[in-house]
């Protein structure tokens, strides 16, 4: 038995089974050739596919910042610019899109041109819908940049447009407000989006309208009291150091008109 188990152990292949395995092999690196050729082409295929996507976001970057270019041309301080302009401006931005869907900063910017174009119409139905284009492009928008206080504040405004003064819009002047605390533009919109609602506030709103007017004395005083003088609450801004010297003489005369 332990002679059967030492030739058992230490048997070697039938030559016949030799010519089996060579040829197995043959096969093996047969068909390994051609998979080198598929892995190859599903390579080549990958690459493809990211020089297009590549190409892709590339075009639709650049159509967004050759409308941006166009945008600040034609909105240049001092000058308004008409409908049918502002309606190619969007156009720009619609066909970054094509490129790039979901892209925030086109959506951004597209949604800033319809609440510009709804300014610009003078039919009541599309304005609403003006507005309601820019909400859902600024709310798509959130979905990627949830911390941008631009976003939130331009979300405010157009419920402000809608009329729908419920929590969302509260809420999303209280992001606005806390993530952009230092930053004009949105202090501005916060400031008018606040007043806009001043009926419908409750106390810490109005707290937080407050503290947006005393942060802004330092930078942005006199974009700030012209909305403040606006919707005529010189009251706010009055007892503020910060506006002393731009609001003196008006100050006083209410005053005076109070007596």
């Amino acid at each position: 038995m332990e002679e059967l188990g030492a030739v058992v152990l230490g048997a070697r292949p039938h030559r016949g089974c030799q010519l089996s395995m060579a040829s197995l092999s043959k096969v093996t690196n047969a068909m390994a050739r051609p998979n080198a050729r598929v892995v190859a082409a599903a390579g080549a295929v990958l690459l493809a596919v990211v020089a297009f996507e590549s190409l892709r976001l590339g075009l639709g970057g650049l159509i967004v910042e050759l409308a941006q270019s166009e945008s600040d041309r034609r909105t240049a301080p001092g000058r308004t610019a008409p409908k049918a302009e502002l309606d190619r401006l969007a156009g720009f931005y619609a066909d970054s899109l094509a490129f790039h869907p979901g892209n925030p900063w086109a959506l951004e910017s597209l949604g800033v041109a319809d609440l510009a174009r709804m300014r610009a119409t003078r039919s009541p139905l599309e304005a609403q819908a003006l507005a309601r284009d820019a909400y859902k492009r600024f709310r798509e928008a959130l979905e990627q940049k949830p911390a941008s206080p631009f976003l939130w504040a331009n979300l405010a405004l157009c419920k402000l447009y809608l009329d729908e003064l419920d929590d969302e819009f509260r809420a999303a002047l209280r992001h606005a407000d806390e993530l952009g605390p230092w930053e004009p533009s949105t202090q501005e919109i916060v400031l008018f989006a606040s007043l806009a609602a001043w009926q419908s506030s409750d106390a810490a709103m109005r707290r937080a309208t407050t503290a947006v007017l005393e942060r802004g004395a330092s930078r942005n005083a006199l974009k700030l009291f012209g909305i403040v003088k606006r919707f005529k609450r010189l009251d706010l801004v009055c007892p503020l150091p910060g506006y002393h010297s731009i609001a003196a003489q008006d100050c006083v005369a209410q005053a005076s008109a109070g007596r």
